[in-house]
């Protein structure tokens, strides 16, 4: 339990909820695990779930156990928090040269693979207990309870939604 703030428990993320909205993708379960694949590379394929309240005001921490499968050189995944995907926080996973690398941001200020250098040791072909903590407007990131950065969330962004964001004929799964 998050003793700075409220947690947000695994219901938010059940494999099984009716309530997640797919937008140019699939989605489809297996072995307890919510997989969401994009099939015709159209842009971004977007999974989102609207939350039962909104948590611009909350501190709150998010725990998912993320794994990609890329089939391009150059692919990337990215989880967002926000009202829309273009009004929101990014955390994203990317792939290159057969290493990872990590981006963050708000839609409109985005630091593309600035942590490149943290998270080089990243696998490609592992799953990842991704864990977000936020504390007012400051964000920590966590690849299995590993810190990869710290940074500052937008004032004016309206946590009503979370999504995630996939490409280039991939797939993530996800599950609690």
């Amino acid at each position: 339990n998050n003793s700075s703030g409220s947690l947000l428990v695994n219901e938010t993320f059940s494999s099984y909820s009716s309530a997640w909205k797919v937008n140019d993708g699939k989605l489809q379960f297996q072995n307890g695990k919510m997989i969401f694949i994009d099939e015709e590379n159209s842009g971004w394929s977007i999974l989102t779930y609207d939350l039962p309240r909104n948590l611009k005001n909350q501190d709150f921490e998010l725990s998912f156990n993320w794994y990609n499968t890329f089939k391009e050189d150059y692919a990337s995944a990215s989880f967002m928090i926000g009202s829309s995907y273009s009004d929101s926080y990014i955390f994203g996973l990317a792939k290159w040269d057969n290493k990872m690398a990590t981006s963050f941001g708000t839609y409109s200020n985005f630091s593309s693979l600035s942590s490149y250098s943290t998270a080089a040791d990243l696998s490609p072909y592992y799953t990842y207990k991704i864990t977000m903590r936020k504390i007012g407007r400051k964000v920590e990131w966590y690849a299995n309870d590993r810190q990869l950065f710290t940074s500052t969330i937008g004032q004016d962004i309206d946590m009503t939604t979370i999504g995630f964001l996939i490409s280039f004929y991939h797939k993530i799964e996800i599950d609690d």
